[in-house]
């Protein structure tokens, strides 16, 4: 555990990123630019709100 409090990880821990629907799109912006630096074979996926039913659709970036 780190001294902010956060465990820290191997890149082969990461087998996707799921970005949620709310998010701003600065701070998406920023993540998957970390993502793409430090974790380029990581799969990343959003969820958006489905316009016809009540759930949210897990689309790949």
């Amino acid at each position: 555990l780190a001294e902010n409090g956060l465990f820290s990880l191997p890149k082969e821990c990461f087998k996707s990123v799921t970005l949620g629907c709310a998010m701003q799109e600065q701070d998406r912006n920023k993540i998957l630019c970390m993502i793409h630096n430090h974790l380029p074979e990581t799969n990343i996926f959003e969820n958006k709100i489905n316009k016809r039913n009540y759930s949210l659709d897990h689309l790949k970036v």
